[in-house]
């Protein structure tokens, strides 16, 4: 018979207040925030020809494309996108006890996401910091877990590459992953990149 691990009563508290946030964010303001510069050059490069700005990297865009094939609404963007910011959360609380930190600690990051105005308002807007946030926590997960085996070195490495299609400031991470496991699992750095 399988173990069902339980959920600490305060990751519950956070995450049902986090999800009750965005539920009445998504209430009080539709579809989404559409104020930013950035916004435009998302939507165009959703809708039409991902490499039309040169200056901008296509990953956020093609998620947007990918959304749209379930709904080309707006709000529902808007909901994937706090699902993305509760999953990184969730994301950001496992890694910090895989790593040993208490639970107290392992709340911190997992609040800092769940009931920070900034992030909410980020994940209300079309900007790609929620997919970028997602992404990174998914690989500093997978980056504790190398000692596990090695297709966590390569599940970190293709989520660091994904970074580096949302934002380029996903270029600084690869660098610092190889540091890690060359720190870590010195055989594992060719499946990581």
């Amino acid at each position: 018979m399988a173990v069902v691990r339980r959920v600490p009563l305060a990751l519950a508290i956070l995450l049902a207040l986090g999800v009750a946030l965005r539920i009445l964010f998504m209430l009080a303001y539709r579809p989404a925030l559409l104020g930013y510069p950035d916004t435009s050059v998302y939507l165009t490069g959703a809708t039409g020809d991902l490499f039309w700005d040169p200056l901008r990297v296509v990953g956020y865009p093609a998620f947007l494309r990918l959304v749209r094939v379930f709904s080309s609404d707006l709000s529902f963007a808007t909901l994937v996108q706090h699902g993305l910011g509760v999953a990184t959360a969730v994301l950001l609380y496992v890694t910090v006890r895989r790593i040993g930190g208490p639970r107290w600690v392992a709340l911190v990051p997992a609040a800092v996401v769940l009931l920070g105005g900034d992030q909410l308002f980020f994940e209300h807007a079309i900007l790609s910091e929620s997919l970028f946030g997602l992404l990174v926590a998914g690989a500093l997960y997978a980056a504790v877990r190398v000692a596990d085996g090695w297709w966590w070195a390569a599940a970190a490495g293709v989520l660091v590459g994904l970074c580096t299609t949302v934002r380029l400031a996903g270029l600084v991470l690869a660098p610092l992953l190889a540091a890690w496991l060359l720190a870590r699992r010195p055989r594992l750095v060719p499946a990581a990149a």
